[in-house]
């Protein structure tokens, strides 16, 4: 075996174990009927009278719930309030309309 084929290999090997710990901390959490963020902030919430296969069963085949976070509050709030400039910071080119608003004030 050549040298690359040996980190290919390991890499490949930290990839799953990553993604295997991964499912199995969620699946640990579907069993107890909590969310990740509380279990990150240790929130205690009402102990769920439902089964652990019960939870399983509603996680993948009941109704998907629409996200409480809206993203599009935030892209909305987000109004640049310097010039749009290019990545060397000059900058960008004015649009169509305003260079047609210039040629008109310049022929008054």
């Amino acid at each position: 075996m050549c040298p690359a084929n040996i980190v290919l290999v390991i890499y490949a090997i930290v990839i799953l174990l990553t993604v295997v710990g991964l499912c199995g901390y969620h699946c640990s959490l579907i069993c107890v009927g909590k969310t990740t963020y509380e279990s990150i902030k240790r929130i205690e919430g009402d102990a769920l009278q439902e089964s652990c296969c019960f939870r399983f069963y509603s996680v993948l085949c009941g109704p998907a719930f629409p996200s409480e976070i809206d993203l599009h509050k935030l892209v909305d709030e987000f109004q640049p309030t310097h010039p749009q400039t290019d990545p060397f910071g000059q900058p960008t080119a004015h649009s169509e309309s305003d260079d047609e608003s210039s040629l008109l004030q310049h022929r008054d």
